[in-house]
């Protein structure tokens, strides 16, 4: 790889977090190319593969002291996905009472290996007693909207 391909990848990564924040991040994955559409840039990262493995939760705390419980390991795990290795993209939003996350990984055992270690291993051991909702995963070239992300939760996510 080149030093400008580099250069490139890092300004890619560094306004797909900015856009993050408010939002406004569409990657699309076809024939070994993502393109990641932001409000006002247009990034284009070679990569060898088409796919991607979306994540969505949306997750209710169960009363004050699952709402405390929550919020100490919700904070810290999104943070560590955020800088997770195959971590491509990482949203948070509220929707309809549920706290809500979206993110998209370089393929599913990357999302699997984050999952399994760090704040997320102690989210998920007290999940029974701090929070109920659902969750889903599938695989894809485009990461959704929150309006199409939390229809297919919704539709397809398994309860907790």
């Amino acid at each position: 790889m080149f030093k400008s391909d580099l250069i490139f990848k890092s300004l890619c990564q560094v306004l797909a977090r900015f856009n993050v924040l408010f939002g406004k991040t569409e990657a699309i994955r076809s024939k070994g190319v993502k393109l990641l559409i932001k409000k006002y840039f247009l990034c284009i990262e070679s990569s060898d593969y088409n796919m991607m493995h979306i994540s969505i939760t949306g997750l209710k705390p169960k009363g004050l002291w699952g709402f405390i419980r929550f919020w100490t390991l919700a904070i810290p795990s999104f943070s560590e996905a955020k800088s997770a290795k195959g971590n491509l993209y990482s949203a948070v939003k509220k929707i309809n009472g549920y706290n809500c996350t979206l993110s998209a990984w370089e393929n599913r055992d990357m999302m699997l290996a984050f999952m399994k270690k760090g704040v997320h291993l102690k989210a998920m051991k007290a999940f029974n007693s701090i929070a109920a909702g659902r969750t889903y995963g599938y695989e894809s070239d485009k990461i959704p909207g929150w309006e199409e992300a939390y229809s297919i939760l919704e539709s397809k996510g398994k309860n907790y």
